[in-house]
């Protein structure tokens, strides 16, 4: 993303072309003139657990008992037990994660 912005694309342009969010380009932009390259190599981001995470078990549960046929059924059903209310993407993914 930063090789993007020193070309001239704009933050969101570079945010898009490198596959990340606006605040992502901002953060590590925000590394590189604290830290320069450096500063980049010691970054490790992991990101924040989904919320999803502390309820698996009670999910485990619901999916078991009858499985969800689409990942919007399972959006659905989670926000129903769970008050969590998830994207398509984050649900798909966290049931991979979890299940496959």
């Amino acid at each position: 993303m930063l090789w993007y912005i020193s070309l001239g694309e704009s933050y969101s342009n570079a945010a898009r072309l490198g596959g990340v969010s606006d605040a992502t380009v901002d953060r590590y932009v925000a590394i590189h003139r604290k830290g320069g390259i450096e500063g980049l190599k010691r970054f490790d981001w992991h990101g924040l657990p989904s919320e999803l995470v502390s309820r698996k078990a009670t999910l485990e549960d619901l999916f078991r008992a009858e499985p969800p046929h689409t990942t919007a059924e399972a959006c659905r059903r989670i926000e129903e037990a769970t008050g969590v209310k998830r994207g398509l993407t984050q649900v798909r993914n966290f049931l991979k994660k979890v299940w496959v």
